[in-house]
């Protein structure tokens, strides 16, 4: 069996490295495994593509092109993509000398609409947000994608409805049938419930991560490395970019403005973006972004809990990786964050969002010795049962027998 993973690029934001995650987990399990992106040359027994300076010049003005459309249109702070520039890559995807195609986050004007609906080979479409199946949006904050984006008296046809309409049409009329993998039952049931992808064939395979690299360490090793207090409790919040309005920044510090614990309390802040720290009651300490996944690893080992007070998230990378590591997780319930954190086993989910009930889960966690060691044990026995690259990469090699066979599930 052979296959290609295709990703606008394989590092840097959430999507991304679950991609590359994916492509190793396929590879420790020994199917024949290769890699496509938007700035990387190809080979294979079949084809070949070597970008040129030109092809180069242009891959970089297309997304920059394209976002600007979005910002003077939309003029709001949601992730958007139009994907409407064709690469005709479809074209080389269509020569490589691989079984089954699967496709993840290929925005960035690297694969228009258009290009994934021209490619031939056996596909599977692995969703990191919920872009597929809507209009320009990757979070969708209104459910227009169940009606497909319908005009009606309610909704006047301004400029930019005009053009999310006009993007999920051309997605219904240039996309057929694809088999999509969906890292968490939320968004599977958002995907069932979609205009789009309503009657297609939906898998929930969830993201893999190397445990031999998340896992636990120890707490006063991992916490003199970083250079972080050596006492009192350390609660830590990640995302890429701290200001992004979904990941809840200010939810967690009205939280964290809540909570009465007897001994010192500091914020470890990983990511970038400047937030606000002075009305906290609390000390902040700000890593900034930490690339490489070891010493994102030995945060992990170093804090006490984290807190993911997201609005919405397809899969939940942080508090997975935070069980990984053996650390509790505090956060809503709600979106894929339901599969990673079991309520009170290894951490709180916590009512959407009640700050009072996510102060009360912070609280809750730290409320006894044995109990949390308890939840560390539980948190990571989660991640070894269900996110390991064995696991992970089974379950996708399952699959595409199912794909080339003809077999049912």
């Amino acid at each position: 069996m052979k296959l290609v993973v295709i990703s606008t690029e394989f590092f840097g934001a959430g999507g991304f490295r679950a991609a590359n995650r994916i492509y190793l987990a396929l590879s420790s399990i020994g199917i024949n495994v290769k890699k496509f992106t938007s700035n990387e040359d190809y080979r294979d027994n079949n084809c070949s593509l070597k970008r040129s300076s030109v092809t180069k010049f242009f891959q970089l003005i297309k997304p920059r092109l394209s976002n600007l459309v979005i910002k003077i249109i939309f003029r709001d702070t949601q992730a958007r993509s139009l994907s409407i520039l064709s690469s005709g890559l479809h074209k080389l995807i269509n020569k490589m000398d691989v079984d089954i195609v699967n496709l993840h986050w290929v925005n960035g004007e690297f694969l228009s609409i258009t290009d994934i609906g021209n490619i031939k080979k056996p596909l599977i479409w692995t969703l990191h947000d919920m872009w597929a199946f809507c209009g320009t949006e990757h979070v969708a904050v209104n459910e227009e994608w169940k009606s497909g984006y319908m005009l009606n008296a309610r909704n006047t046809l301004t400029l930019s409805r005009w053009i999310d309409r006009g993007i999920f049409k051309l997605k219904q009329h240039k996309w057929k049938n694809f088999n999509i993998v969906v890292p968490s039952n939320w968004l599977k049931n958002c995907a069932k419930e979609s205009v789009l992808f309503g009657q297609m064939r939906i898998s929930v395979i969830p993201n893999a991560l190397d445990l031999n690299i998340w896992r636990p360490k120890d707490k006063s090793v991992a916490r003199n490395i970083l250079g972080l207090p050596k006492n009192g409790t350390l609660i830590m919040f990640s995302a890429v970019n701290l200001c992004d309005a979904n990941k809840g920044y200010p939810l967690l510090i009205e939280a964290l403005n809540k909570v009465n614990l007897e001994e010192s309390v500091t914020l470890v802040l990983v990511g970038g973006g400047s937030v606000e720290k002075e009305n906290l009651q609390i000390n902040v300490i700000q890593l900034g972004h930490l690339a490489d996944d070891i010493s994102l690893s030995l945060v992990y080992s170093a804090v006490d809990m984290v807190i993911v007070p997201s609005r919405i998230e397809s899969f939940g990378q942080v508090a997975a990786e935070a069980h990984a590591c053996g650390t509790p997780v505090v956060c809503f319930k709600t979106s894929g964050l339901i599969d990673i954190v079991d309520h009170m086993k290894t951490g709180y989910l916590a009512t959407p969002y009640c700050t009072q009930d996510l102060a009360k889960g912070i609280e809750w966690v730290l409320s006894d010795q044995l109990q949390y060691k308890l939840l560390c044990i539980n948190a990571r026995q989660k991640a070894e049962q269900h996110w390991s690259y064995q696991v992970v990469g089974k379950r996708y090699e399952k699959l595409c027998d199912h794909i080339l066979n003809g077999k049912p599930d």
